[in-house]
């Protein structure tokens, strides 16, 4: 019976402690419109990073029929649209963007600021110009995978 009781005590520290780690971490940016959705955290560097924990993003788009044709990413710094995303990275087939997801592990390399409130993703499809404003939301996790 007290093998138990150590048993959920020692689960209740572990998992109080996880949502304090997890409560300690930096907040992810989060944004999403109706058709696209943008993730930005950090990651593990490895051998070729200058950082240990270099962030990274996904400008991925939100539907399962149709690939779209993006013409610019444009971040929202202090009221005002600056392009940040270079032309070619939007290229499908480019390496960065395969059609539905645009890997972006340079924007916020050594995390964002507080200035950088949204994105304006300008695309098209079947030959009709869009253009989509996202703002940024920055949000806590519970229970974060630690990046060892």
């Amino acid at each position: 019976m007290k093998k138990r009781y150590y048993v959920l005590i020692f689960c209740m520290i572990i998992m109080v402690s996880w949502v304090f780690f997890s409560l300690s971490q930096p907040a992810i940016i989060v944004g999403k419109s109706d058709d696209w959705k943008v993730v930005y955290k950090p990651r593990k560097g490895g051998v070729t990073d200058s950082e240990e924990y270099p962030w990274e993003g996904k400008i991925i788009w939100r539907h399962i029929i149709g690939e779209p044709k993006i013409l610019s990413v444009d971040l929202l710094i202090d009221g005002r649209y600056i392009n940040d995303l270079d032309a070619d990275a939007a290229k499908k087939g480019n390496g960065n963007f395969d059609g539905k997801v645009l890997d972006d592990p340079e924007t916020f390399y050594n995390g964002p600021d507080k200035t950088i409130q949204g994105m304006r993703i300008v695309w098209e499809k079947n030959d009709i110009k869009h253009t989509d404003k996202i703002l940024f939301e920055r949000k806590k996790r519970l229970f974060v995978k630690p990046l060892f």
